[in-house]
């Protein structure tokens, strides 16, 4: 049985190539966008989906500053969405972008659309039926896990 999964990046470039580019099969498009304004071409790199050190080491940060940000509000958050589920599909109701996107674009995303209008299961206000993995322990413990063995233990 042939798995559909791409095993080698480069048979995978032409799927993301621009028709119009004149940039060589040999290359991989990365999706570390610095500058939306570039486009997916011209961002074609060996790297595949991986950025710079530096960049990955911002687009942490970032990201960290957002679970802070998650956490430090739980006290004061509503438990559960203030929009309906119609309200809410319709915020994920557009194409999907045939660029990359940046990290800090994506990252306003998942604050104002995904972690905005979820149920906060982790918050120490919610006695529901499910019990949280979001305290900071096991966050620690998914993000040191997930950079060592992107499919689990």
């Amino acid at each position: 049985m042939q798995s559909n999964i791409i095993q080698d990046l480069l048979n995978a470039a032409p799927l993301f190539s621009d028709p119009a580019s004149t940039s060589r099969p040999s290359e991989l498009p990365t999706v570390c966008a610095q500058d939306a304004d570039v486009s997916l071409s011209e961002q074609v790199a060996a790297q595949g989906l991986d950025c710079d050190l530096e960049t990955f080491r911002d687009d942490l940060q970032k990201a960290l500053e957002l679970v802070i940000r998650l956490y430090g509000g739980l006290d004061e958050a509503r438990i559960t969405p203030a929009k309906n589920r119609v309200e809410i599909a319709s915020l994920f109701d557009e194409p999907l972008p045939e660029a990359p996107q940046p990290m800090e674009a994506i990252l306003r995303e998942v604050e104002n659309n995904i972690f905005a209008n979820s149920t906060l299961y982790l918050s120490p206000r919610f006695f529901g039926y499910i019990n949280s993995g979001g305290n900071q322990a096991s966050v620690l413990g998914e993000l040191t896990g997930i950079a060592r063995e992107p499919f689990g233990p």
